[in-house]
C-alpha cells in the first residue's frame, strides 16, 4: 500500500529508537519488542519511552502492560 517501514532492533539501549524517531520521523511505531535486556519486564520502559518522545505507537499503554511477569 505504499508504507515505508523501518526495522529497529533493540537489545539494552534505546539510542536506535531515538535516532530512528528523527531520522524517520515516523506517524506510529508498530511495537512488537517482547523483552528488553534480556528481561520481559521491561518492555513496559520501552513504551514509556515512546511517550516520553511523543511517538505514537501500537499495543497497550505502559500501565495497561501486563504485570507482574514471571521471569524466565
Amino acid at each position: 500500500m505504499g508504507h515505508e517501514v523501518h526495522a529497529v532492533g533493540l537489545y539494552s539501549q534505546l539510542n536506535p529508537i531515538g535516532s530512528a524517531l528523527l531520522e524517520h520521523k515516523p506517524h506510529i511505531a508498530f511495537n512488537l519488542l517482547e523483552e528488553f535486556h534480556g528481561y520481559p519486564l521491561y518492555d513496559q520502559h520501552v513504551v514509556s519511552y515512546l511517550e516520553l518522545m511523543k511517538q505514537a505507537y501500537t499495543g497497550c499503554n505502559p500501565r495497561g502492560s501486563p504485570w507482574p511477569r514471571i521471569r524466565p
